[in-house]
Formats: structure tokens, C-alpha cells, sequence
């Protein structure tokens, strides 16, 4: 059986990708413990399988092998030379993030989701101490039979060496599992809730699933303090007549988990983790491991919920999924980290393309709290999917949640040598069939991987109330059909595409946007000349040109000025040389055309704009210039604000 290399504890798993001439390749390095400054690089891995502290590298029918020791970290390494070409050097590192399952990490096993003590609340139920355990069964897994103790006769038990299948309809039942067997299972009939506590159990089953619960009733999964459990199953399950089993850890009935133990889940069949009904995270650490294709480490019929613990998955197999629910997914807080490799798959049936996926749900992503990192390395790979077609209810909603996510996957084409061909599949880091809203929290996205690789992509609107998001791409940084920004702090780049890209109308009222565009004929923030209106906010717009708000429709007043020449910074000045705003710009640029709205713009007042190219003093945010002190400065233009939109010079044609 293939060695999982996740649960190696001698690794913490870094991903990214190299790029090379516009193409993504999986070149791996590893940096060793010991000897810092040195470290190995391997290219053109397609896979890596580990035994023994031997990491075998797969390239083709080649295989290479190299120790790994305790302290070693590997990795996917990206090499990315677009980025400077368009983002200035002082905003390079917010994108320098990893996605990293980090054995660290355990310790926040027993930071767990807040005890709701409403009972009217529909979470009230999913908490363990809320209920009663009168009855307590122990079953110990080893030797050539497992041992099944029961302290007051209110379960059935039939043992066949280390498989257990047990039925009881007693409430209140506790099952506590304990020991090892590389060919055991635990199947549970009923039809009450039970609580079961996982500790220091390991089970492989070559044949099904490692635990099996026929119930339909709420299933409490609870990780015994300083407790480390392993299950994994086979690739081919026996089949049982009108009983599913869908991954190596299955459940009819709801799943709730906490504790602070470890679980580590190997699936190989299909699921790691399933529920026919819904998952709840409460504490506890999980890790999920997924080798099939088309296959979900975490899978949720009803709905996915996180309020603490941590979760890390891996989803291997081409058109894999790492959490997947055919409804909702809410995440209220604690540490998800997923990563999924796989390359998209060509549905015959429904001719279309089936990618690798993070989040993927089919409703509303709701993302409320926690640390939340994903990466997709595969071709077409999505980070984060929500909603099946552009109806209410299937949006993505962040409203306090830390978000990084990271796509370095191609395009998925039929006719790759035709970038118009209508069939074709494109990685996003976080998509919506709908909306895409931010109130509050934080988002981060890199998607390097070629053409169609956007940060966040719409089908309707984008609307933006407060909160951060910073989003670097190959192609639009933001996506949308109409977008609307209220608040928040804005930074989305592109290095081939427009980077504030609207298919209709863009409203804005509020909040600060720095928008980089591409050299050439690529815009800062472009909606094809429809409706734009201007209310307010501290607005940038960086390209070859800019889309402009409308006189009409606007109330605070914007410049769109053209400079034919490379510069590093530009500043906005009034007629008394008092600075308005001061920006930093890639100096790649020529000509460049610079947009900017901003409350102290007046119209019937007088303006320069000069560019220079040594700052003296100054601290910088996110390419803006604060108390900046400057030398060598030219005026490129000195005008009055007569409307409330201004243009100085004309666009370049390309």
C-alpha cells in the first residue's frame, strides 16, 4: 500500500509551484535542518511517496530517492519573475505566504469552538457535554480477536477477528476504541445518538471502511486528551446491500467532533471523512488524507461547520475536492489548511470540465472567523467554489475570517494552442456562482498559474464593506458583473490582465483601492465604459489606462493622467506643493496611465501632478506614500479640476 507522506512527522508540507517560461512544473526542494544552507532540488516531480525516512520522488517511470530527516522542510518553490514587473519591491512580500500543514499546529487541538449555552440554538445539540452517558463500552482492537467490554449488557456484538459490528438501541451510550489492527473495523447499528471516544486506536480495513455508523442519529466523535489515532481503509470495499460507506470514516447520522487528540485519516477508496448528514468541528486536530480521483477527503451531504480545532487535508486524485458539502459550508473559526493536487478531469456526460477544488460547496460559503489556507496545484485548480448557478443563497461571504489561498495550476483545454476555445476550464482561487461579499476579515490570494487565473471571480456582483483583501494574479486580480466597494482596503494586481475588471456597473462609496493593471493595453480598473459612479474613498488605478467614472453619476472628483516615460513614484499635489496622496509604481511602465480619486480633489481648484524618482522620507502602506519628503521631482502636469472627471493627455495605442 502507498505510504501516505502526510503522516510523516518528519516533514511539514509546503506548496507551491515553479514557473518556467509560463508554465507551471512541480519542481521540489528541501531545506535541511541541519545544514540550513543547503538544500536539494528535484525537478519534474509527479508525485512523492515516503517509508522510512526515505522520500521517493516519481517523475515519468523514473523514481529518485533521498533521505528526509526531523526538522526538514519541503516544498513546491515558485519562481515568479512577472511579479516585479508590476508590483513595486515594498508590496512583493505580501504574497510570500505558504500553505503548510506544520506539526505545530496539534497545539491548537483544544482551542475549541465557544459552548453554546442558548438551547434554542440549533447548535445547542452538537455538544457533548449536553447530553447523558449512562452506558460505557469499551472495544480493544489487537491480537487475533478484538475484545468488546460491556459494563451493563446494552449492545450486540459480532466479532470476526479485529472487524466489530455492533447494534444496541440503548440512549447514552459511550464506545471507547483502543489498539491496533492492519485489518479491523468498527460498524455500529442503532438508533439513538452515541458518543464515541477515540482512544489510541489504529485501524486499517483493506475492505471497507475503517468505522462505519448505520445510524442516523447524531454521531459524537470525541479525540481523547494526548491521543494520536489512525484510520485508513482499501481501495476496493466489499459491498453490503442497501448500506453506503463512503470514505474510510463514514457516518448516516451527523458527525460532531472535539476533544484535543489527533485523528490522522488515509482514505483511499473514495472519502476520507463522510457524512450523509453534516460535520461540526469543535476542537480537536484532524487530519484527512484522500489518494482517488474525483475523490473528497471531507465530505458533507447536508453541510460543513467549523468553530475551532484544526483540520488539514489533502486531497491527491485529479478532480478532487479537500471539503465538499451539496449545501452549505460556515467556518466560525479554528485552523483549516487544505491542499489539493489534482488536475481537472473531462466529464463526457456533462461535457465540461471537473477541477480540483479546496472549499467547494453548492450553496453559501460563509466564512466568519479562523485561519483558513488553501492551495491547488493542479491544472484548472480551484481554491475555494461556491454555488452550482448564479441564484441567491449561493455566494461567498467573509466577514471575519483570515484568508490565504494560492492557485499555480494552468488552464484545462481542449485545444490548448487556442486561447478562444470555447471549452476550457480556469484556475480561481475563490469563486462565486453569485456574489463574492466582504464585510470584515481578511483576504489573500495568488494565482501565478497563466491565463484565467483570477483571485476572485463574481458571476453577478463583488461587493466590499470594510475588511482587507489583496489578490495577485496572471489574469484579472477581481472579477465581477457589477461590483460595489463601501470600505475596506483594497490591493488587486495583475501581471497579463486588467486588475479591477467589472462586466457592468462599479460603484463606489467608500474604502481604499489600489488597483495594478499590466503594462500595455491593460487597465487598473476597467468596466468596458459602462455605468461608474464615484462617491468617495481613496481610490488608485494603475495601467495603460482606465475605465473613468461618469460626470453624471459621480460626487467626488477623479484624474486619469497619462505620463510617457518610466517612473518609480507620482504625487498629487495642490497649488501650494501640499500633497494630496503620493503613490509608489513598478518602474516597467511606459507610458503609464495613472487614475486617482480622492475626497481633497476640488473641483475649481488648481493641481500638479509630478513623478520623481528618490523618496527621502516617507512610510509606505500598500504602495501609498504617507509624510512623503521627495527630491528631483518634474511636473508632468499643472490644470484646474473644472468637472468632476479630469484627463491629462490621451491613452497610447497599443
Amino acid at each position: 500500500m502507498k505510504c501516505c507522506f502526510i503522516r510523516q512527522a518528519v516533514l511539514c508540507l509546503l506548496l507551491s509551484l515553479v514557473q518556467v517560461g509560463g508554465h507551471a512544473q512541480r519542481n521540489v526542494f528541501i531545506t535541511h535542518e541541519g545544514s540550513p544552507e543547503t538544500s536539494s532540488l528535484v525537478l519534474n516531480v509527479d508525485g512523492i511517496d515516503f517509508h522510512d525516512g526515505i522520500a521517493a520522488f516519481r517523475s515519468g517511470d523514473k523514481v529518485k530517492e533521498m533521505s528526509v530527516g526531523v526538522g526538514d522542510v519541503m516544498g513546491w518553490k515558485e519562481m515568479d519573475s512577472r511579479r516585479s514587473q508590476v508590483i513595486p519591491e515594498s508590496l512583493q512580500p505580501l504574497f510570500d505566504f505558504e500553505v503548510a500543514f506544520m506539526s505545530y499546529d496539534r497545539a491548537l487541538a483544544s482551542v475549541a469552538e465557544a459552548e453554546v449555552t442558548d438551547e434554542n440554538d440549533s447548535r445547542y445539540d452538537d455538544f457533548v457535554d449536553h447530553s447523558s452517558w449512562l452506558h460505557q463500552v469499551t472495544v480493544t482492537f489487537g491480537g487475533s480477536e478484538a475484545v468488546v467490554e460491556d459494563n451493563d449488557g446494552c449492545v450486540e456484538a459480532v466479532i470476526e477477528g479485529n472487524h466489530v459490528v455492533i447494534n444496541s438501541e440503548c440512549a447514552g451510550v459511550e464506545y471507547r476504541l483502543r489498539g491496533k489492527s492492519d485489518d479491523g473495523s468498527l460498524k455500529l447499528y442503532g438508533g439513538k445518538k452515541a458518543k464515541l471516544v477515540l482512544d489510541g486506536v489504529e485501524l486499517t480495513n483493506p475492505k471497507g471502511a475503517a468505522i462505519n455508523n448505520q445510524c442516523k442519529k447524531r454521531l459524537f466523535l470525541v479525540l481523547n486528551e494526548g491521543t494520536v489515532n489512525r484510520l485508513s481503509d482499501g481501495v476496493e470495499y466489499e459491498k453490503y446491500p442497501g448500506e453506503d460507506q463512503r470514505g474510510c470514516f463514514f457516518s448516516e447520522g451527523q458527525v460532531c467532533v472535539s476533544g484535543s487528540g489527533c485523528l490522522f485519516i488515509d482514505g483511499y477508496h473514495k472519502n476520507g471523512m463522510a457524512s450523509d448528514d453534516y460535520l461540526h468541528f469543535i476542537s480537536g486536530f484532524v487530519q484527512v488524507v484522500t489518494h482517488a480521483v474525483k475523490g473528497d477527503a471531507v465530505k458533507a451531504k447536508s453541510r460543513f461547520e467549523m468553530g475551532g480545532g484544526v483540520l488539514q487535508v489533502l486531497a491527491e486524485g485529479d478532480a478532487a475536492k479537500g471539503v465538499k458539502t451539496d449545501s452549505l459550508i460556515t467556518i466560525n473559526g479554528g485552523k483549516l489548511t487544505v491542499i489539493v493536487t489534482g488536475d481537472a478531469v473531462w466529464e463526457d456526460e456533462e461535457q465540461d470540465y471537473s477541477s480540483a477544488c479546496g472549499l467547494k460547496c453548492d450553496r453559501t460559503l460563509t466564512l466568519n472567523g479562523g485561519e483558513i489556507r488553501v492551495c491547488a496545484t493542479g491544472s484548472a485548480g480551484k481554491g475555494m467554489s461556491a454555488g452550482t448557478d448564479n441564484k441567491t443563497g449561493n455566494d461567498v461571504v467573509v466577514d471575519g475570517a483570515q484568508i490565504f489561498v494560492r492557485t499555480a495550476g494552468q488552464r484545462a483545454s481542449i485545444d490548448p494552442s487556442d486561447p478562444e476555445c470555447p471549452t476550457k476550464s480556469s484556475p480561481k482561487g475563490i469563486k462565486s456562482s453569485h456574489n463574492i461579499i466582504v464585510r470584515s476579515g481578511s483576504v489573500t490570494c495568488r494565482c501565478s498559474g497563466g491565463n484565467g487565473a483570477e483571485g476572485l471571480e463574481a458571476k453577478h456582483d463583488s461587493e466590499i464593506f470594510g475588511g482587507t483583501v489583496r489578490s495577485y494574479c496572471f489574469d484579472d486580480g477581481l472579477n465581477a458583473v457589477n461590483s460595489k466597494l463601501m470600505g475596506g482596503d483594497v490591493f488587486v494586481c495583475s501581471t497579463d490582465n486588467d486588475a479591477y475588471d467589472c462586466n457592468g456597473g462599479i460603484y463606489i462609496d467608500g474604502g481604499r483601492m489600489y488597483a495594478i493593471g499590466a503594462p500595455g493595453n491593460q487597465a487598473g480598473i476597467d468596466n468596458d465604459g459602462k455605468t461608474f459612479q464615484m462617491y468617495g474613498g481613496q481610490i488608485i488605478g494603475v495601467g495603460g489606462y482606465s475605465s473613468t467614472p461618469w460626470d453624471s453619476k459621480s460626487e467626488q472628483a477623479t484624474i486619469l493622467c497619462y505620463i510617457e516615460k518610466n517612473i518609480k513614484y507620482l504625487a498629487l499635489v495642490d497649488e501650494s506643493d501640499n500633497n494630496i496622496i503620493t503613490l509608489r509604481v513598478a518602474d516597467t511602465y511606459n507610458p503609464i496611465g495613472v487614475l486617482i480619486s480622492h475626497k481633497d480633489i476640488q473641483v475649481g481648484k488648481k493641481y500638479k501632478v509630478v513623478s520623481f524618482n528618490t523618496l527621502t522620507s516617507g512610510e509606505e502602506y500598500c504602495g501609498v506614500v504617507e509624510n512623503a519628503v521627495y527630491a528631483d521631482a518634474v511636473i508632468e502636469y499643472e490644470f484646474m479640476v473644472e468637472k468632476l472627471m479630469t484627463t491629462l493627455g490621451t491613452k497610447k495605442k497599443y
